[in-house]
């Protein structure tokens, strides 16, 4: 089963993040890092300091989403982004 199903929804930030693989302290100011996130999103993200895999894993959906301008659309893009990594991490596993 694909994680970018329903159940994407129903894991937390921290193990979409452990689940791509990635090191934790991967930078997201690189665009080559999950480049499917939109520069609203990225921006977002590092306007309020969450520069790495790890600071993101320490969120979750609510504190998010107080984030100003990061709105849902925000949410489901980096939830889809980060299934998108594990799954391309676990078919190269």
């Amino acid at each position: 089963m694909s994680i970018t199903d329903a159940s994407t929804n129903t894991r937390t930030l921290a193990e979409l993040v452990a689940a791509t693989g990635l090191p934790g302290n991967t930078d997201l100011r690189d665009r080559q890092t999950l480049p499917g996130l939109t520069g609203l999103t990225r921006g977002n993200l590092l306007r309020e300091g969450i520069l790495t895999l790890d600071r993101l894993a320490e969120y979750d959906d609510l504190p998010l989403g107080d984030i100003r301008n990061f709105g849902p659309g925000c949410l489901k893009n980096v939830r889809a982004v980060l299934a998108q990594a594990a799954d391309q991490a676990n078919a190269t596993a």
